[in-house]
């Protein structure tokens, strides 16, 4: 969380949950990854909070998703919505060069490129990170050349609503 490291581990019983939870509401940016393996099948929620004027205003939830090495996502830059993204590297030895390729609506495409450190992760508010899909709505294609990533995504709606809605990925 905010690049320090943690590791919990433990063994759940069949049916069984376990909560994890930053710690604490707080002004600065909360921001990290959860790389989570197990030897059977789980499932994973994160959930999001929005909080404005010291007030919680809203909360996202996503299910986590499994790395791999194409992976696609909406984005919605319109009508004052604001797509984010989060992507990990699960890698723990190579460092990765992930293309990002962005098609509106409108049919418009452009391309860019993220480069991963081993176990590293990248936080970015779309429209400001690629100007080009600003005002527009869309996909992402994300691809790697090894099944090692995976992606989170947010949007955003204006501050008057102050709403928060997952982006679903899938490969």
């Amino acid at each position: 969380l905010n690049g320090s490291p943690g590791i919990l581990s433990g063994t759940l019983n069949p049916g069984a949950s376990f909560f994890a939870q930053s710690p604490g509401i707080s002004s600065a940016l909360q921001q990290g990854w959860a790389e989570v393996t197990s030897t059977g099948r789980i499932g994973v929620t994160g959930t999001f909070a929005l909080q404005t004027t010291g007030t919680r205003g809203s909360e996202a939830a996503v299910i986590g998703t499994q790395s791999g090495s194409n992976i696609f996502m909406p984005f919605d830059n319109t009508q004052g919505n604001t797509s984010a993204v989060a992507i990990a590297n699960s890698n723990a030895t190579q460092t990765l060069t992930v293309s990002l390729t962005f098609l509106t609506d409108a049919g418009a495409t452009s391309t860019a490129t993220i480069v991963l450190r081993p176990k590293a992760h990248s936080a970015f508010v779309v429209p400001a990170a690629y100007p080009a899909v600003a005002n527009s709505r869309g996909s992402i294609n994300f691809t790697a050349s090894s099944p090692d990533i995976a992606v989170t995504g947010l949007r955003f709606a204006p501050a008057v609503i102050g709403a928060i809605t997952s982006l679903g990925t899938f490969q």
